[in-house]
């Protein structure tokens, strides 16, 4: 089942998330920041950019193909949305270790079976 959001709690995220954004930036020295981007190649920016969403689907999509081995099976999107939760927390904890661990406990409450699905991430991780 799914949950609606209230326009309450999408406006603290929204407030939350532009707070973060304001902090980060107050600490960029505006100088250096045109600097640094006078020397990009943009070709590259643009294709890192644009190559990002289709890695995360391959990863994902080799996640699903291992997790698809255990009776109940995970929509891809649904995967998609672990993926990026597990991002999330490796960007958040000083290892990637974290982001592994999330995305085995989110997927592992859906399929009931917590160490197939940390063999699961394991797996894909590996390959």
């Amino acid at each position: 089942m799914k949950k609606k959001v209230s326009k309450r709690a999408l406006l603290i995220k929204a407030l939350m998330s532009g707070a973060f954004f304001w902090i980060l930036i107050s600490f960029v020295q505006t100088n250096q920041l045109f600097q640094i981007l006078s020397r990009v190649d943009w070709l590259y920016l643009v294709l890192s950019i644009v190559l990002s969403p289709v890695m995360l689907c391959v990863s994902c999509l080799k996640w699903k193909m291992v997790l698809d081995l255990q009776a109940r099976k995970i929509p891809f999107f649904r995967l998609i949305r672990i993926y990026l939760i597990g991002y999330f927390f490796s960007n958040l904890l000083p290892s990637t270790v974290g982001g592994d661990v999330a995305r085995s406990y989110y997927s592992g409450k859906i399929i009931n079976n917590q160490s197939f699905s940390a063999i699961a991430v394991f797996i894909e991780r590996f390959t």
